[in-house]
């Protein structure tokens, strides 16, 4: 198999645990949203396996952004995204 080093980490977001919108997985991923405070990140509401290639469709309602270290509001972002 061929292995590459990845620099991004890749998750998804659901509004609770028993959520209807809860991907079916074995494992689930709960975080403090200040763990993004010194960090960049992305954000998309699309799969994609390069999300630094940033852009918008479907006149805004799709798209994948950018937030730089030190962004004030990352909790309204994540639930604005959800």
């Amino acid at each position: 198999m061929n292995q590459e080093i990845k620099k991004f980490i890749f998750f998804s977001i659901v509004d609770k645990y028993k959520s209807k919108y809860r991907i079916y997985a074995d494992v689930v991923l709960y975080f403090n949203c200040k763990l993004l405070w010194n960090r960049s990140y992305y954000v998309s509401t699309v799969h994609s396996a390069y999300p630094d290639i940033l852009g918008k469709w479907n006149k805004g309602k799709d798209y994948k952004k950018k937030y730089k270290q030190y962004y004030k509001s990352t909790n309204t972002v994540l639930h604005k995204l959800f």
